[in-house]
């Protein structure tokens, strides 16, 4: 069984690699999780966030608050770049509190209980904001209310 530690490292390879985690990455951890990231930041991240709601009533899943987590991040911390130079893709920053919340959307573990990692591109100074972040997001929009049977 994949630690959690292994888990958000794993997590954020995939994000680097492929910009979001997709269906087909969530099954390799036995999970179905909805993305309500919306690119670039935009006041659309409630409304984003409510279609997958809808959806989540008819077919329980997860849904991962991950738009809340950058809003909150770019609220409290201007100077983090979260976005690569394409405007598009996720930076290491960006990829990092993505994984931080997929992390605990797909397993219920706290951001804060993360231990640095030193693989992410990430240092070690903004991580532990990036956890705060993950943290406060995921307690305000619990991303496992849509799928209480999950097992994890």
């Amino acid at each position: 069984m994949l630690r959690d530690q292994d888990r958000l490292l794993a997590l954020f390879e995939f994000g680097k690699e492929f910009g979001r985690l997709t269906l087909e990455g969530c099954d390799k951890f036995g999970a179905h999780v909805s993305d309500t990231r919306v690119s670039p930041r935009s006041d659309q991240v409630r409304s984003n966030y409510n279609i997958h709601v809808s959806i989540a009533r008819t077919t329980p899943a997860c849904i991962a608050p991950i738009g809340q987590a950058w809003d909150l991040a770019l609220a409290r911390h201007p100077e983090l770049s979260l976005y690569a130079t394409d405007g598009n893709h996720s930076s290491p920053a960006g990829a990092f509190l993505t994984a931080l919340v997929l992390l605990a959307t797909i397993t219920g573990a706290s951001p804060l209980d993360m231990p640095p990692l030193a693989e992410s591109g990430v240092d070690e100074a903004t991580q532990p904001l990036l956890r705060a972040v993950a943290a406060d997001t995921v307690r305000d929009w619990p991303p496992r209310a849509w799928c209480p049977d999950d097992p994890y």
